[in-house]
């Protein structure tokens, strides 16, 4: 058993194959926004962890929105 399989959620449409997107679940859990999980797939695939924190850590301070999150990634 992967490290990955302890953290599946029961009954979950979508589960963590990879640490990646292990890291893109728990941000749309963070954001209230599980059911574009694929997204955060996306974004975690492509830009660095670095990069994906800085951007939450720079949104939360205001309570981000799910699209000011998405508006970081797409200039």
């Amino acid at each position: 058993m992967s490290i990955l399989d302890k953290f599946k959620t029961q009954g979950a449409s979508f589960s963590a194959g990879s640490i990646q997107e292990y890291f893109a679940i728990q941000l749309a859990r963070k954001l209230k926004d599980e059911a574009n999980i694929h997204f955060y797939v996306q974004i975690c695939q492509n830009h660095a962890p670095e990069q994906v924190l800085a951007a939450y850590r720079r949104l939360s301070v205001r309570k981000p929105t799910i699209e000011q999150f998405r508006s970081f990634f797409n200039h």
